[in-house]
């Protein structure tokens, strides 16, 4: 004999699976858009202005944020922030590729803006990741935290760099942080893919 779920169960259970994969595809485009965010191609090129891929990380985390809203309310306050530095580095890029040059004078305020806002919404996104994850993986969550400490001190670094300009710092020091930058997406990659994986009912990877 076949043992029928009576009709509220099914409903309850296809609801868990449908909000289980919707946060783990919203997982998905978090981790996806911080490839943009810390990958720059930079000199790659070879022609002015750099590549700068930042506005595509906003444009690919902005869909997620209403999926993670659902279970972290705060993460719906990201959304007007999102726009913000999705049209300001968007704005930036366009005008690159146009060719038109605006003294670096009238752009650093903005810039210090969008860093700040930057900062605050980065710490609060893998805040809204981690209790996310809590309720499927304790561990990993554990981990997220952690990393979006380092996210703290690294974002600060890079948006001090990219304020005073590179013709200003040492090659040595862009390199740097260029290497960790890689490091660090390499680090949150495993970790926010793993997440996404384990919603599946998957193990997913970690760090340690």
């Amino acid at each position: 004999n076949m043992s029928v779920l009576p009709p509220r169960e099914k409903s309850e259970k296809y609801l868990a699976r449908h909000t289980d994969e919707t946060l783990s595809r919203a997982i998905w485009l978090v981790g996806f858009g911080y490839i943009f965010y810390y990958v720059n191609l930079r000199g790659l090129t070879g022609s002015a202005p750099d590549v700068t891929t930042e506005w595509l990380c906003y444009a690919i985390q902005l869909p997620a944020l209403g999926a993670l809203s659902r279970s972290e309310r705060s993460a719906a306050l990201l959304k007007p922030l999102a726009w913000l530095l999705l049209a300001y580095h968007a704005a930036l890029r366009a005008l690159g590729l146009l060719g038109i040059e605006i003294p670096a004078e009238y752009l650093y305020l903005p810039g210090c803006i969008a860093a700040v806002l930057a900062l605050y919404f980065h710490f609060q996104l893998l805040t809204n990741v981690a209790a996310v994850a809590a309720d499927y993986d304790k561990s990993r969550a554990g981990q997220i935290l952690n990393v979006r400490s380092v996210s703290l001190v690294l974002n600060s670094l890079l948006s001090v760099t990219q304020l005073i300009g590179p013709e200003v710092l040492p090659g040595a020091v862009e390199t740097a942080t260029a290497i960790a930058s890689c490091l660090f997406m390499v680090v949150l990659g495993i970790l926010v893919y793993g997440i996404a994986y384990a919603m599946r009912g998957g193990t997913g990877p970690g760090i340690y």
